[in-house]
């Protein structure tokens, strides 16, 4: 699951409940069962009735005007479903990153909302990833746009797999990423932060028959019931802490690590 986009994390589970083309395909086939159970029985009737008994000439010319305009219908038809369609594909599209098959920053500003809505419906933390590549302008430099395109890709399958299906991962700029993991606590994400960077650390990638190791500096914070205002612009903090502390390393914010120590099971 990890290796494909959780679109329906990132839009909160977009549905056509309730679509107009749903509705108007449905009562096109309820006219249309309408219109042949109608048409059968006026033929029965023409069959079966004496002579002197003839069905209405009513009935055979609304049967004709109905019978003309179902082309008109299903025309509507098509047409409202593939306004659907085209509204759902546009809906998912302006949410993804292009280049990774990630989420974008709206994906990922919408999915953060969501999930502090919901951890404080059930009393729940939400950790928060801020990652950046260490020295990325220096990649793209010596491999060009085209390498450094293939950094940022082969970073993102490597991330995911250390993630649990409810994580999501976004692109919110360049070579900055956000990873989103609810119902974790700090010491989880710090945890989770930490084997990441190790993973991309020891991990090599070649470019144009060259090999590249990557590093990547991590900011932690994580979203509780002590703490939860502006919490990717606390984990940004962090990751510029963890940037000019030297990089390649794990920095928690200090409102996180303020909450943490204050809690009563705190060690």
């Amino acid at each position: 699951m990890n290796m494909v986009l959780n679109v329906e994390a990132l839009t909160g589970g977009f549905r056509w409940r309730g679509s107009r083309a749903r509705n108007v395909l449905v009562l096109l086939s309820v006219m249309a069962v309408a219109l042949l159970v109608w048409r059968n029985s006026q033929l029965w009737l023409a069959n079966y009735l004496p002579p002197v008994v003839s069905v209405p000439t009513v009935s055979n010319l609304m049967y004709l005007v109905l019978a003309g305009m179902q082309p008109l219908f299903a025309s509507i038809g098509f047409l409202l479903l593939y306004s659907e369609i085209l509204q759902r594909e546009l809906y998912q599209l302006a949410r993804v990153d292009s280049l990774t098959g990630v989420g974008n920053r709206l994906a990922i500003d919408e999915a953060t909302s969501r999930m502090l809505a919901y951890a404080a419906r059930k009393h729940e933390s939400l950790g928060v990833l801020m990652l950046d590549v260490d020295h990325f302008k220096q990649i793209n430099d010596r491999f060009g746009h085209a390498g450094g395109d293939k950094v940022l890709q082969t970073l993102v399958s490597s991330i995911r797999t250390s993630l649990r299906e409810s994580d999501v991962i976004g692109r919110i700029g360049g070579e900055e990423f956000v990873v989103l993991s609810p119902g974790i606590d700090l010491i989880s994400a710090r945890e989770l932060a930490e084997r990441i960077r190790r993973m991309v650390e020891h991990a090599t990638l070649s470019i144009n028959g060259e090999t590249l190791q990557l590093t990547v500096s991590v900011g932690v914070a994580v979203a509780s019931e002590q703490g939860s205002a502006k919490v990717l612009l606390r984990a940004d903090k962090a990751l510029y802490a963890a940037k000019r502390a030297g990089r390649n390393r794990v920095m928690v914010d200090a409102v996180t690590e303020a909450d943490d120590h204050a809690l009563p099971n705190a060690t």
